[in-house]
């Protein structure tokens, strides 16, 4: 049956309980005889997805509305009440935000749902992009009244790359100012989507209703769009849209329109009010509907050979630390099924695992399970390596002959992090617990880096904005109990080097030597140091060398670009070649780390380096007449304007580029200037040279 008339209070699900969450949530008894059942749901009808979308844009209440409908909770979650199911982390109550991607199955009628909850800040876009790992499709939510924001372009990005179908959810339309035509524009032009609007809306505000297009008349200009849309797509429907139109049924709609979204021809548009219950059902229709199930989802695998075979494969997609379980591995399985005391293979660490307990996680609680079967998500015990991205496959010999570090998905892009701070324990005796808990973060978010002054001797910690360093605080202080310092935070710059350079340097230390030969050349690819290059010069055969001294050498070089000549930041962009090298026989790998690392930084200060600092691109949407405070307010921040579009008849957003060091407290002295008026969106963009006034201040700041 079509989506039809819905008004406020009317619901369609059927009473379950919540199958599968990433963390604890709220506590309620959970109905184990309904959710072994649900467990057994046959693969075709599963469907695993996501929720993905701009900060603010109801994605949680969205998330708790479908529990609701599904019968999962007896009472919808409020995001301001700090009680919704999915955001349970302290610091996701407190400010309302989701922080880390939850995962929860519900049944809705004869259907499995495994839905993951992803945040919608940019300084957690990395946790939204492993999330992408384990999903096959995404429900991309808008903000009628603000359209295609910031980050919703970022995560649009993210699900093309990982190529997942879509369907778009215009969210808050009983919202003053909810546009629908806009909002199509935007995805038209913002985005490359080819939107397919299957709903339209009755009245405004307080009267939002929603009609199917298929229950207008059948020449009415809607119900005739989407067909002829359609009609463009394929062609025999084409065929039969103009020469036999009567034979149009439900189902061969229905069918065009699945197929259209999986091969991302087309994204079914839906429109609603989630804090109203308004369309919640209708998208849950829509996403079993439309939306592809595992079965139907192309996914690459290890190698040809594992193609060929019948085993298990499948890939950890996040890590989580339970006080009393110990670490929590989440895997996507992608064919075959999982079972306590199986052995795996981790491809990307070329090692062996064992599977100690496997579980589904009923909100708070954890039951263990005898199987998780082939199309959906299991949380595991016992993997002690496995970290996010690595790809987990059955232990046969035939696998182990494959090279190592392949991987089943693309490998998760961690973009550098932005900012970094010193952290510093209350005292002397809780210094081995803070490296304890910054380990166990480390192995849950990726995007946080740690490392050690090696003047001060202090750990830093680097993260991708000013609100994910805040959370880590946090965390140390709630989940750990620990009296942590940190730091004043600091601006990640980069060295590069412009020229080439070449250079011999020889070690002798207690009475063995080596020597190495390496060549710094700027490379052509953006990024950090990856290996070490082989390129001996004419009469030099590195097929002699021990394997280990060039691993020796490597690790060396690593060091020696970890600290700039300039302001001892990391150096990027930059190849190293092994030119030639001689090592005394007994040499240790210690003593040939160290001649590489002299000798990378001997040629840092030979290549001419430069510093570069990080831009971040700004979206300022005001109203028009408060444009010049805000171009006045980035014209002090050294911030380049992009463009000044027109949102609307009294709305401007205003687009520009700015350097991250001059973003502190912008978002404060913005509220200000425009009276809480205008809405801020930031994201990284790119590093790029400082000028040469900015150089001289860093000079001055740092040598």
């Amino acid at each position: 049956m079509l989506l039809r008339l819905i008004r406020c209070g009317q619901f369609a699900g059927r009473s379950c309980t919540p199958l599968q969450c990433l963390r604890p949530s709220v506590r309620h008894k959970s109905n184990f005889k309904t959710l072994s059942a649900l467990s057994q749901t046959a693969e075709a009808k599963v469907r695993n997805i996501g929720i993905l979308a701009h900060i603010d844009a109801g994605k949680t209440t969205t998330t708790e509305r479908m529990l609701f409908e599904a019968g999962v909770t007896r009472r919808a979650g409020s995001v301001d009440s700090g009680d919704t199911v999915m955001d349970f982390l302290p610091q996701e109550r407190e400010r309302g935000i989701t922080i880390a991607s939850a995962c929860i199955s519900f049944p809705w009628k004869d259907f499995r749902i495994n839905l993951i909850d992803t945040p919608g800040h940019v300084d957690f876009t990395v946790e939204v992009e492993r999330s992408l790992l384990a999903m096959d499709a995404v429900v991309i939510i808008l903000d009628a009244a603000k359209g295609v924001q910031a980050q919703t372009q970022t995560v649009w990005r993210q699900a093309v790359k990982f190529g997942l179908p879509s369907i778009i959810y215009l969210n808050k339309m009983d919202k003053p100012g909810a546009n629908v035509e806009k909002c199509l524009l935007q995805l038209k032009t913002k985005l490359g989507v080819h939107p397919l609007p299957l709903q339209i809306p009755r009245g405004e505000t307080k009267t939002f209703s929603i009609l199917d297009v298929f229950a207008e008349p059948e020449k009415s200009p809607s119900r005739l769009a989407v067909l002829e849309a359609l009609a463009d797509e394929d062609d025999a429907f084409a065929d039969l849209f103009l020469n036999d139109p009567s034979s149009l049924d439900a189902a061969t709609i229905d069918s065009t329109i699945r197929q259209c979204c999986i091969d991302r021809r087309l994204s079914p548009l839906l429109i609603g009010s989630s804090i109203r219950n308004i369309g919640v059902s209708q998208l849950l229709d829509a996403i079993t509907r439309y939306l592809p199930d595992p079965l139907a989802t192309t996914r690459p695998v290890v190698s040809e050979r594992l193609a060929a075979s019948t085993g298990f494969y499948g890939m950890a997609f996040k890590n989580v630390h339970d006080k009393q379980k110990g670490l929590l591995t989440f895997l996507r399985l992608y064919r075959g099924s999982v079972r306590p005391g199986m052995s795996l293979w981790n491809v990307n660490k070329n090692q062996k695992e064992r599977v100690v307990k496997v579980m589904e996680a009923y909100a708070d609680e954890l039951k263990e399970i005898p199987e998780a079967t082939e199309g959906n998500m299991a949380v595991v015990s016992g993997l002690s390596v496995t970290i996010t991205g690595d790809t987990l496959v059955a232990s046969t010999p035939t696998i182990h002959e494959d090279s190592p570090g392949t991987s089943l998905v693309p490998i998760l892009y961690i973009p550098d992090p932005v900012y970094f701070c010193s952290v510093e324990a209350g005292s002397i005796s809780q210094q081995q617990a803070l490296e304890d808990a910054l380990n166990i973060i480390l192995k849950e978010d990726p995007s946080i880096k740690m490392s050690t002054d090696a003047e001060m001797g202090q750990l830093i910690v680097s993260g991708m904005g000013e609100l994910h360093l805040e959370v880590l605080k946090e965390r140390l202080r709630q989940e750990f109990k620990l009296d942590v310092y940190m730091g004043p935070l600091q601006v990640a710059y980069k060295e590069e080097p412009t020229v080439q350079a070449d250079f011999s340097h020889t070690l002798i230390r207690d009475g063995l030597s080596v020597e190495i030969h390496l060549r710094l050349l700027p490379s052509m690819e953006t990024g950090p140091f990856k290996r070490l290059k082989l390129a001996p010069i004419k009469g030099v055969d590195f097929t002699s060398v021990y394997r280990p001294s060039i691993h020796a050498a490597e690790n060396g070089v690593t060091a020696g670009l970890s600290n700039g000549c300039l302001m001892g930041s990391p150096v990027t962009n930059v190849q190293v070649e092994l030119l030639n090298f001689n090592a005394s026989r007994s040499a240790l790998p210690a003593i040939i780390a160290l001649a590489a690392t002299q000798c990378v930084r001997e040629l840092l200060r030979r290549s001419q380096c430069q510093i570069l600092e990080p831009f971040m691109n700004v979206v300022v949407s005001v109203p028009m007449n408060l444009v010049p405070e805000v171009m006045g307010d980035l014209a002090k921040r050294r911030a380049r304007i992009k463009e000044i579009a027109v949102l609307d008849q009294e709305t401007r957003c205003v687009m520009a580029e700015t350097p991250l060091a001059e973003m502190l407290h912008f978002s404060r002295d913005l509220r200000t200037a425009t009276h809480g008026m205008a809405n801020l969106d930031v994201e990284f963009g790119h590093y790029e040279p400082v000028g040469n006034d900015q150089l001289h201040r860093l000079q001055n700041r740092f040598l």
